[in-house]
């Protein structure tokens, strides 16, 4: 049993990492017969820090579980925690980011050995933190410093995490040169660094940069395992915010000119009045005036109010009505009675929520029938997410923030999941999309 043990980390440091698995599993089958717990538990903890660094993270991760439970029958603690550290480490890589930061949240409250596991633990919380969505980058930082003082962080990826965090709390001093420290030593041939600061161009609204350094990070995305999958997600991410600042761009350089439109027609007005004040009476061309000058503020006031906020709605819908290869009947009558909902015409023939029923089936009458109590509100962002729009364009239908959207849909999405209706999974579905 101790041969077999010593002789695993002989072939750990040959880099023999096939034999040493063999070797520990040996020795702790030898253990298992002999009750022997201590040897028991070493051997699971070295094959899954084995299975963590070289194989996959996933299959580690049971290995630690065993460690962690019999190093706590010996009433060795810090041995106990260490094996639950490392699954939080296996966790994290394995893309589970909550599951890591309960687990290194735990370790980090049990275990304070002051050295430099105490910085690998908080290192390692950090970056769960800077994974979670929004991260929580003023808790990261002070980790990363906090982490500095026990011990010198001298690992690509944590330094790179520390900067990226760094720049999210506003100290872009610090990152710019902690950045520029790690491309001095090299550390741009590193996945981990370039994924950082990609994540780090993103928050500056740089999308060209932060496209170009995933790219590099996706081509070395083989060595590092752990952070391959991220990448594909991000570049969608980061298409995506830059596709939604040219359509903001867009939607302002539309409202600035509508508003010169409006100025420009206001200047003619005020020509015109002018020159009839010359042909009537003083005091009944000075009310008309008045009058008209009401009007047009009235316009102008509904216009940016009203008008610009729903027009985006509408023609993002026949946009997306067209790619998704809606026939012309029916993105028009999606945009005619769409228009005809926002602006309270009550005199179009057929409501918003009627022309989105006749397209699909019926689902909006289901769906009042089966939740009859909801308020309006509810069903029109039922209505709405079944008619394809974004949650920034219900936003702007809705008068309210993106925020509320979102947090009003995961509700919805709760009520249904929890009801026993038949067409649940189909509500479920038409409230997950995005368009």
């Amino acid at each position: 049993m101790v041969k077999a043990y010593d002789d695993g980390f002989e072939a750990m440091e040959r880099f023999d990492y096939v034999q040493a698995v063999s070797l520990f599993d040996k020795a702790r089958g030898l253990a298992e017969d002999l009750g022997d717990v201590q040897y028991i538990s070493d051997s699971n903890k070295q094959l899954g820090e084995i299975y963590l660094g070289a194989f996959s993270p996933d299959i580690s991760i049971p290995y630690f579980d065993s460690a962690f439970d019999s190093f706590l029958q010996l009433q060795d603690t810090v041995s106990a925690f260490d094996a639950l550290f490392h699954k939080g480490i296996a966790l994290y890589q394995c893309g589970d980011i909550e599951g890591s930061r309960k687990i290194l949240e735990e370790v980090d409250m049990q275990l304070n050995p002051g050295d430099r596991m105490e910085s690998e633990i908080k290192c390692a919380l950090a970056m769960a933190y800077l994974r979670l969505s929004p991260p929580l980058a003023a808790e990261a930082a002070a980790l990363f410093d906090e982490a500095s003082n026990y011990w010198e962080i001298n690992s690509i990826e944590y330094l790179s995490a520390y900067a990226y965090a760094l720049m999210l709390t506003g100290r872009t001093d610090e990152s710019s040169a902690l950045f520029k420290s790690l491309q001095g030593m090299g550390a741009s041939e590193f996945q981990p660094y370039l994924f950082w600061k990609a994540l780090a161009a993103e928050a500056e609204c740089d999308y060209d940069e932060a496209f170009n350094l995933l790219k590099a990070s996706e081509e070395k995305s083989q060595s590092y395992k752990e952070y391959g999958k991220y990448v594909n997600e991000a570049h969608t991410r980061f298409l995506k915010a830059e596709a939604e600042l040219v359509r903001e761009q867009a939607k302002n350089d539309r409202l600035t000119a509508t508003i010169m439109i409006i100025s420009l027609l206001v200047l003619i007005a005020a020509l015109l009045y002018s020159i009839q004040l010359r042909r009537k009476k003083e005091e009944e061309e000075k009310q008309r005036l008045y009058l008209i000058m009401d009007s047009l503020k009235d316009k102008e006031k509904a216009v940016s109010r009203k008008y610009f906020e729903v027009v985006g709605g509408i023609m993002e819908e026949y946009v997306w009505g067209q790619k998704r290869g809606d026939s012309k009947e029916r993105v028009v009558s999606f945009l005619d009675s769409f228009a005809a909902d926002v602006s309270g015409d009550i005199k179009r023939k057929e409501s918003f929520d009627s022309v989105v029923d006749r397209h699909f089936d019926g689902i909006v009458s289901a769906f009042r029938k089966d939740f009859p109590n909801l308020r309006d509100d509810n069903y029109r962002m039922f209505c709405y997410s079944v008619a394809g729009f974004d949650s920034t364009t219900i936003a702007l239908i809705m008068d309210t923030s993106l925020d509320a959207v979102y947090m009003r849909r995961s509700r919805l999405r709760k009520m249904v999941a929890n009801s026993d209706c038949s067409r649940k999974e189909k509500y479920l579905k038409l409230l997950d999309t995005e368009s």
